[in-house]
């Protein structure tokens, strides 16, 4: 828990609203209240790694080489408290950038690591997880997976043909029916395609001038 000498000043902010760039002078340091805040990086090909989606209680904006190593913007509407970084102790500020780059690194060795069926697994488990109930699109998850739009998608189809999940888009953690199923694909230690018990598939619509 880190220990701030001085009271905030608080920020509205609205879709869309950026907080700051990538390598942009850092004076002050951040904490979500509420709303979501996204942390990314632009590519080549003006594409972009999602490196984090943050909700109330979440702090960012620690400097490395006194720079912002990622840019801010806001995902939904939001309020964040904002203190200069002199409000805080030389050593809480240093563990406070390497936790900030020990996740950052721990995300992209999971992006090496899995498979797109694990890595669209575990994107859900963490939305499950943080109670992130907001719609995302394909798009925005596909740029925190590294992965393309139409593979998301596919992916999506699959583990709703499974019973997996209820809807091939993200809806939050309500859309999930199977988590344990999920979080073992996840792990690596399960696949999509072999089913799952009937109590967790959704039931089938016949098509017209079929027999029920």
């Amino acid at each position: 828990m880190m220990t701030l000498s001085a009271s905030p000043t608080y920020r509205t902010l609205d879709i869309g609203d950026a907080l700051f760039s990538v390598q942009s002078g850092a004076s002050t340091v951040f904490r979500v209240e509420s709303g979501h805040i996204l942390l990314f990086k632009t590519l080549p090909g003006n594409r972009r790694q999602i490196l984090a989606i943050l909700t109330a209680g979440d702090y960012f904006g620690f400097p490395v080489s006194g720079r912002r190593d990622c840019a801010a913007a806001c995902l939904s509407p939001a309020l964040v408290a904002e203190w200069p970084l002199a409000d805080l102790a030389p050593r809480t500020l240093r563990l406070a950038a390497e936790a900030h780059l020990a996740a950052a690194m721990s995300t992209m060795l999971d992006l090496g690591r899995k498979s797109a069926l694990e890595r669209v697994a575990a994107f859900l488990g963490l939305l499950q997880r943080r109670r992130l109930d907001l719609p995302l699109r394909i798009g925005l998850a596909a740029d925190c997976l590294g992965l393309r739009v139409e593979t998301v998608s596919r992916v999506l189809h699959q583990l709703q043909r499974d019973g997996i999940i209820l809807n091939p888009a993200f809806d939050g953690a309500s859309m999930i029916l199977n988590p344990a199923a999920l979080e073992l694909i996840a792990q690596g230690r399960g696949q999509s395609g072999t089913g799952t018990p009937p109590a967790h598939r959704p039931p089938a619509v016949p098509l017209p001038g079929t027999p029920a």
